[in-house]
């Protein structure tokens, strides 16, 4: 699988709660994650996401895409660049080349953060889009 060199996660390290998502993205080839928070029931999650080049950002916006109509009010699902030198999970165009480091969001109204139980209906969705 294409993975960036030198990003071991372990899903030890994951909140259970997102962990079934977390799996589902991964099993994209070149995407991987590089850190997530499930939320804890008070705010919104997060996955950050490493996404190989031109392929790999066409994947994720048209599987994102495809699940956010899928689930419809239940959650707003959105993408946006980690382009900050101050972010961990930022892009690092010298060490990484053709990778960009993404962030997908999943909020749930104000102040909502998803349920295990959604988290569960994303993974799911995406994992069959991933084939």
């Amino acid at each position: 699988m294409l993975k960036p060199p030198g990003l071991p996660f372990s899903d030890a390290d994951i909140d259970k709660e997102i962990l079934p998502l977390v799996q589902a993205l991964n099993q994209k080839d070149g995407v991987t994650t590089l850190g997530c928070c499930s939320g804890h029931g008070t705010e919104s999650a997060y996955i950050d996401l490493a996404v190989h080049g031109s392929s790999g950002i066409r994947w994720l916006v048209s599987a994102t895409n495809a699940v956010s109509k899928d689930v419809g009010e239940k959650a707003m699902l959105d993408i946006a660049l980690n382009w900050s030198d101050d972010v961990p999970t930022a892009c690092d165009f010298k060490q990484y080349p053709e990778w960009l480091m993404l962030t997908l969001f999943i909020e749930c109204g104000e102040s909502a953060a998803p349920t295990a139980e959604l988290l569960g209906d994303l993974a799911r969705r995406y994992e069959k889009i991933s084939g």
